[in-house]
């Protein structure tokens, strides 16, 4: 009994090794296999390198792109920036109404120094060229007539030449209003992507308009302080021709309205308010 025991001791011992041995040896063959496919891997990857000639430096990119999408603006978005440009606009004409009554010519020089300067160097700065040129040719015109109406003896035309240019500016700036209000009006129901456009528009003619308001009653006040009575022979005298008009010494031929005053001097209408 003590053999057969020894010997089924011996038979469990020598299958456990050979267990343990076939064990070892798929490990053995499994690591094998992994070290092979691993240099495989290397291989192909050197290979497609090499290839397409890529190296250290010179990777494949990855480009990614990214797109903002916004929203067209709505006839509501440009709601607060109106109300904004009222407020604005109130608390200005309250200051500029307060500085009138102390100090009237404090405020038209500074009106007009604001008019002239301030738009085209704040639309300068925002790179709209095309508002600047066109300011630019208006100056240049409007400089061309100031020193017209600042030469001494003053031209008999100029005073009816005055008004015409005032007529003329202020019916184009007022039409031009006048239909950018309609267009503003119908955008909000119509255009609504374009009212920026008409809005500009609108502040466009607005400006033109007030700066010539201004400029042609800077005009008058020169030909006022400047104009006289005078002869070349001398201090004039009394006399009175009531068939000439005393600005542009033209005869009266009845196709234009006369004007004649207390003091019985007459003048043609379109003189005497461009005078």
């Amino acid at each position: 009994m003590a053999i057969d025991d020894e010997q089924k001791a011996s038979n469990k011992s020598q299958e456990f090794n050979e267990t343990q041995n076939l064990k070892s040896a798929r490990e053995l063959s499994e690591a094998t296999s992994n070290n092979h496919d691993i240099d495989n891997l290397q291989t192909m990857d050197h290979n497609f390198n090499t290839n397409h000639n890529f190296n250290e430096t010179h990777r494949p990119q990855v480009i990614r792109e990214f797109y903002i999408v916004k929203e067209e603006p709505t006839v509501y978005d440009f709601i607060p920036l109106f109300f904004t440009f009222i407020v604005y606009a109130i608390m200005i004409q309250t200051i500029c109404l307060a500085v009138k009554k102390i100090n009237k010519p404090l405020y038209d020089n500074v009106i007009r120094v604001l008019l002239i300067i301030f738009p085209p160097l704040l639309l300068m700065i925002a790179k709209s060229y095309l508002f600047t040129i066109i300011w630019f040719f208006y100056a240049s015109f409007m400089i061309y007539k100031y020193f017209k109406i600042k030469k001494k003896p003053i031209g008999k035309e100029v005073p009816r030449e005055t008004y015409d240019l005032f007529k003329k500016l202020f019916v184009l700036t007022n039409l031009g209003i006048g239909i950018c209000q309609g267009m503003l009006f119908i955008s909000f129901f119509i255009f609504p992507n374009n009212i920026v456009q008409f809005f500009l528009l609108f502040v466009f003619f607005l400006y033109f308009g007030l700066l010539s308001r201004e400029i042609i009653l800077f005009f008058s006040e020169t030909m006022a302080i400047n104009t006289g009575f005078y002869s070349k022979e001398g201090v004039p005298g009394r006399t009175n021709n009531n068939s000439l008009c005393m600005i542009c010494t033209k005869v009266f031929d009845n196709t234009e309205t006369i004007h004649t005053l207390v003091c019985s001097h007459s003048f043609h209408e379109v003189c005497i308010k461009g005078w």
